[in-house]
């Protein structure tokens, strides 16, 4: 029936017994007349909830007749079954509104009942007990009457067994007819409850073809509408039967004046069985069984479908307002008696997670209601009956709790000061003043949920919130008291408690997320990934006052997270484990670099590098203060696991180089440096004849030192000002390679310092001294052996007993020899003499005497110099280093040595990422009419090109130094000339498709490129593919239900236009090169991980995303032979705009155990001011996420220290140390 009216692409419902039920001959007419007839013999199923009615049917007074110990039809005991009965009929016309709506439940009540064990809910969900279907699910003819066709018969004469409508869903007739002669027995019946309802992520998606709400409301709303009120004082039975009763002839004993369930409608009722209905005499009590209670199963199940009707809104569609009136009533009827219809408030909140998603009229009147109900929820009161309801587990409620929350989050600053009327209380309030309740609510919720699931969604919200007020506050310019200040009556900030200031919040989130980082969460993987997301966005939130205790305790409290898990005994550490160990190292990067003043705090520093020591080696140098330090080279390198070691080591490294110093004076688009060696020689005075590698190199001595570092020495001087004696100092340029980039040093080796080198040239010459011959009169004295007063003392006989020198008789040749030397002092004195008298007779200055400054030194070998001053040259060589040698030459004459060196230049040092962002108008489905939007501004929603405009800075391809999407123009500036004439005028974001221009955003740790695909993307060879295809019916990224085809084309050709076949799409592509384990690994990481943003005009539309067309678009810089077209690492995310102004966003990934990346959830409403934000780090948490999952991703500075111990390895040198020190006195050329 159902496809006979939409078509036989609509899914039907799959009946056990549906042969049994229809004729196989019966004809398509047949079987609408017959489901036309059918509807209109039934009365009114509301009826069955009023045992005062059903009792005064024809077969109950013929009981009575034969029956004496019945003295009133309503004693009669077969009368217990009716909540059952009810509760049978209401979800009978449940299944019969999901049928028209496409809404499968078989499938999913299947996988839900398989997956109850490993479901990533902490507590189990109690499995789906639903009674088995026998009756034709059919729909009623095309030219349909409204809902005044199905009127409620007063007698119920039409329904001759009170059972016959529970048949619509239970195959078994019910014994509870009263027309037979005899009486009847039944055993007494159980009071009904809700049964385990699916879980909102289980359900699937309605059909595209379905009908619109105000149709199914035709058929089914008055009797749904009259369930959910049935007991209030918008009840219509009750209502008239209280108007006609004073006028009503009949006898008082059959007359009921009212519903059974009467109820005030806003307070409470009694709970108890007793009673006497009104016109009924005080001696007939109401049995137990039929009270009110009873008949809240068969009430829920109305209220469920009513919210899941409602829900199923399509983008634009209209509802008549009469039917937002009756909804919105019956919402406020249930949700201020939460406590007497606790199961009924309970199937709302499970079915109505879009309610507030929707562009609903008058749908926020309901806010301080839901507030209650989401209060009661999360209350941490376990007595609350809410958190008592049978057969419902509480982390499902708690999950559809969170989803109503946050799609709550963003509306009371967002509207502000708008007044509204409270549904419950008829009082006028603000948006803003339901903030504090708000924000209370979501920290409450998230101290007390104990769910890993719905925690993460929590962090997602408090995280959004914060960032929200933050940019809220900075474009009103309010001002905020601190946290640690007193609330004053006279703040600036009007209509809001201190506590809701993103101040107050960004301190009281510190302290939740720590502490239950470092108590309760720590051995939780997803939960612990979570919280760390949240303190890094929460990183980079800065405030004008900014609170620097707080900083230092978030960093303490990940320092102590960090050694908590690294010290957790062998058994506990895995993969995981050394995950979240990785991301806390990437989270302290985060708040040091976004606050450098944490490293002038002692205390801070010391703790950081106790945890960078106990990563890279495994423990710490002093455990206790009172421990003696051990020093590193009697340490044992024992770290964690290798991704702990070089996360420590990445930490370390952006202390010393980049925390305070980010950006450089390049700009955050490099940290490395920008020179290599053909830019350094065309500032030095080498002529270049030609431009190749190996010319250009031969200028430089390589050497690579401790196998972490290649060394390009040049010893020409650059041509840059150095001062007047720059010539004449001796000067080295390095290039230096290492793991975490390239980075280029000058060196020049000086006595004194630059300033006072210029302050020397400055002085003024003194001039030539003048000559000055006078001889100077020098008395020659004879020298005194003995002291004066020797001559004084007498002399005795003894003195004589030594001969003088003088009394002794000279020998022959001693006095020639005295004669020789008397003769050469003549002769000196007179060439001395004759000396004198020359130089007295000459000019001044003499030429041959005159001192002369030495000619500058140019052939300074500054590499021998450099590499002794800094310890490269050991006296020690063969000693046994850690490292191994401390110094090598390398070869670079070998032939693949500049193309290795340009391989290693090629390796980014951060993170790299792209992200597609598509623009789907309303109804589109082909690819080419998808990236034809965006060639104009006309085509694309004003603020979407804002929104690019959020998520990074336009940068140009060829200009560009960083990452740009395509391997083969990034890191380089490829052309020198831009021309902004060639650049489109008016485009709707095609400018940044990746030819001319991109959006760009760094930090220290990643980047991110934002590509637009326009036409031009689509190679050339796939237009024809990309051409317009059928239109989609289904999607397959929801659960398979049994109301789709059984028989499905499994040509991947077609599948291709499907939305999100991941079965289909994950099939390999034929003739697929072989490659080795590691290769594919790493290609599929680092490339096949797709992030695609997509902006929805209409919500529906992410059914029916061609994504297989447009995955051709976003292969960029890749071999399409090599390519995979797999969505198995793919995640997207639907930005659809609502008419408030503000964003519902809707996360659908796949091929990720970790794959709820923060902040953006799953349904999550967010506002204008964040939307790009939020984007931006959601698709740097998943690439980072997927990156930690994977097995074959190392960082990126360990692929760089891979690559250059193998250019290490290949191009040696074989020296020895002689040998080594000989070639550095030799000039490189």
């Amino acid at each position: 029936m159902l496809r006979l009216m939409y078509g036989h692409h609509y899914p039907i419902v799959k009946m056990e017994d549906e042969l049994q039920v229809l004729p196989v001959g019966m004809s398509q007419e047949n079987v609408a007349q017959a489901w036309y007839r059918f509807l209109h013999v039934l009365g009114d199923p509301v009826d069955l909830c009023r045992p005062e009615v059903i009792s005064q049917t024809p077969g109950f007074y013929s009981l009575l007749e034969r029956n004496d110990t019945i003295v009133d039809p309503f004693q009669n005991p077969c009368l217990a079954v009716l909540p059952v009965i009810f509760h049978r009929a209401m979800a009978g016309i449940a299944t019969l509104v999901d049928a028209f709506l496409g809404i499968s439940h078989t499938l999913a009540e299947d996988e839900h009942q398989k997956s109850s064990s490993s479901s990533p809910h902490s507590t189990s969900v109690s499995s789906v007990s639903s009674t088995p279907s026998t009756a034709p699910t059919t729909t009623p003819p095309h030219q349909r009457k409204g809902a005044n066709r199905i009127t409620a018969i007063p007698n119920f004469k039409g329904m001759t067994k009170p059972g016959v409508f529970a048949n619509i869903r239970s195959g078994g007739s019910t014994s509870s007819s009263a027309t037979h002669s005899q009486p009847q027995q039944p055993s007494p019946a159980s009071t009904p409850t809700t049964p385990s309802p699916l879980p909102p992520f289980l359900r699937s998606t309605p059909s595209l073809l379905r009908p619109r709400c105000n149709s199914v409301l035709h058929l089914y709303g008055s009797w749904l509408f009259e369930s959910v009120l049935v007991g209030s004082d918008l009840d219509a039975h009750s209502v008239n039967l209280s108007s006609t009763a004073p006028s009503d002839g009949c006898d008082s004993t059959h007359s009921r004046t009212s519903s059974l369930l009467e109820s005030t409608g806003s307070g409470p009722r009694s709970g108890g069985g007793g009673g006497s209905l009104p016109g009924m005499p005080d001696s007939i009590e109401i049995p137990p069984c039929l009270n009110a209670e009873s008949f809240e199963a068969g009430q829920a199940e109305a209220a469920g479908a009513l919210c899941r009707l409602f829900c199923s809104k399509r983008t634009g569609e209209e509802i008549l307002p009469v039917y937002f009136a009756r909804f919105y009533l019956s919402l406020r009827h249930v949700l201020m008696n939460i406590e007497t219809k606790s199961q009924v408030v309970a199937s709302i909140l499970l079915n109505s997670c879009d309610l507030f998603r929707q562009d609903m009229e008058g749908v926020n009147m309901l806010l301080p209601l839901f507030f209650h109900a989401l209060e009661c929820v999360f209350s941490p009161d376990k007595e609350s009956k809410i958190r008592s309801v049978p057969n419902i587990s509480q982390v499902d409620l708690r999950y559809a709790a969170t989803h109503h929350l946050l799609s709550m989050l963003a509306l009371p600053l967002h509207y502000g000061n708008l007044e509204f009327k409270d549904f419950g209380t008829g009082e006028s309030v603000t948006f803003r003043s339901l903030r504090p309740r708000l924000m209370s609510l979501l920290i409450g919720a998230l101290q007390n949920e104990s769910d890993s699931t719905n925690t993460q969604m929590l962090l997602g919200g408090l995280l959004f919130c914060i960032q929200d007020a933050t940019a809220y506050e900075e474009a009103t310019q309010v001002t905020q008291p601190s946290a640690q200040e007193n609330c004053l009556p006279n703040m600036t900030y009007p209509n809001l408690l201190c506590s809701d200031s993103a101040s107050a919040l960004f301190v009281r989130a510190i302290y939740l997320v720590c502490h239950r980082l470092i108590s309760s969460w720590m051995t939780d993987m997803h939960v612990s990934l979570a919280a760390l997301e949240v303190l890094s966005g929460l990183a980079k939130v800065h405030r004008n006052r900014q609170e620097a205790l707080e900083c230092r305790r978030a960093v303490k409290w990940i320092c102590d997270f960090i050694v908590f898990q690294c010290q957790r005994p062998p058994p506990a550490h895995s993969r995981d484990l050394h995950s979240t160990i990785v991301a806390a190292f990437q989270c302290l990067t985060a708040w040091l670099v976004e606050h450098p003043l944490l490293l002038q705090d002692n205390e801070c520093v010391n703790c950081v590098l106790e945890v960078v020591e106990l990563g890279i080696s495994g423990s710490k140098s002093q455990p206790k203060i009172s421990d003696t330090p051990l020093m590193k080279a009697e340490k044992e390198l024992k770290p964690s696991s290798l991704r702990v070691g070089d996360a420590a080591e990445a930490l370390l490294s952006c202390m010393m180089d980049h925390v305070g110093y980010f950006p450089n004076r390049a700009g955050p688009e490099a940290l490395s440096s920008l020179l290599n060696e053909e830019t350094l020689l065309k500032y030095s005075n080498v002529e270049l004849k030609s431009s190749t590698p190996e010319s250009i190199g031969k200028h430089f001595r390589y050497f690579i030192a401790q196998k972490s570092a290649i060394v390009a020495i040049l010893e020409q001087n650059l041509g840059n000002d150095q001062g007047q004696f720059a010539c004449a100092l001796p000067t080295v340029t390095l290039l230096v390679r290492v793991p975490f980039g390239r980075h280029a040093w000058t060196m020049q080796l000086r006595h004194l310092p630059r300033h006072k080198s210029e302050a020397r040239s400055i002085i003024s010459n003194p001039g030539r001294p003048y000559p000055c011959y006078d001889q100077e009169v020098h008395n020659h004295s004879p020298p005194s052996y003995f002291p004066e007063t020797v001559e004084d003392i007498p002399v005795c006989k003894i003195d004589k007993s030594i001969p003088d020198l003088s009394s002794t008789a000279l020998t022959k040749e001693q006095a020639q020899m005295l004669g020789f030397i008397d003769q050469q002092s003549k002769m000196e004195k007179s060439v001395c003499r004759q000396w004198d008298d020359a130089m007295r007779s000459q000019e001044f200055p003499n030429p041959e005497t005159d001192c002369k400054a030495p000619s500058i030194c140019q052939e300074i070998q500054t590499a021998r110099l450099f590499l002794s001053h800094f310890g490269f040259l050991w006296d020690d060589f063969g000693t046994n280093h850690t490292n191994g040698c401390p110094l090598m030459a390398l070869d670079n004459s070998q032939e693949g040595y500049y193309s290795a060196l340009e391989a290693l230049d090629n390796i980014p040092s951060r993170t790299n990422d792209t992200v597609f962002v598509f623009y789907v108008r309303d109804g589109q489905t082909s690819a080419s009419d998808i990236l034809s939007n965006v060639t104009s501004s006309k085509n694309v929603h004003p603020q979407f090109l804002e929104f690019l405009r959020s998520l990074g800075w336009p940068v140009d391809v060829g200009m560009h130094t960083g990452w740009t999407g395509n391997p083969a123009t990034s890191w380089k500036v490829t052309s020198g000339d831009f021309n902004i004439a060639d650049l489109p005028s008016d485009h709707g974001g095609s400018l940044y498709s990746g030819h001319n221009q991109v959006l760009y955003w760094s930090d220290v740790m990643s980047e991110l490129v934002v590509i637009v695909p326009s036409p031009k993307n689509i190679p050339k060879e796939d237009n024809a593919e990309a051409m317009p295809r059928p239109k989609a019916e289904s999607c397959s990224g929801r659960p398979m239900s049994s109301m789709e085809e059984p028989t499905q084309e499994t040509n991947l050709e077609k599948s291709r236009a499907m939305s999100f076949n991941y079965d289909l799409a994950d099939a390999p592509p034929a003739n697929r090169p072989p490659r080795s384990r590691q290769t594919r690994a790493l290609t599929s990481v680092l490339s096949d991980l797709k992030v695609l943003v997509v902006w929805l005009e209409s919500f529906e539309d992410h059914i029916t995303f061609p994504l297989g067309d447009l995955l051709l678009a976003t292969n960029i810089g890749h071999d399409l032979s090599s390519s995979s077209h797999s969505t198995r690492d793919l995640f997207i995310i639907f930005i659809h705009a609502l008419q408030s102004g503000l964003f519902r966003i809707k996360v659908q990934g796949r091929g990720s155990k970790t794959s709820q990346a923060l902040p953006l959830v799953d349904g999550m409403v967010v506002s204008r001011r964040v939307l790009g934000v939020l984007v931006r780090q959601t698709a740097l948490s998943m690439c980072r996420r997927r990156r930690l999952e994977a097995e074959m991703c190392p960082p990126p500075h360990a692929r760089r220290r891979t690559k250059i111990q193998d250019i290490g390895k290949k191009f040696r040198l074989q020296q020895t140390q002689p040998q080594l020190h000989e070639t550095l006195f030799q000039n490189s050329f």
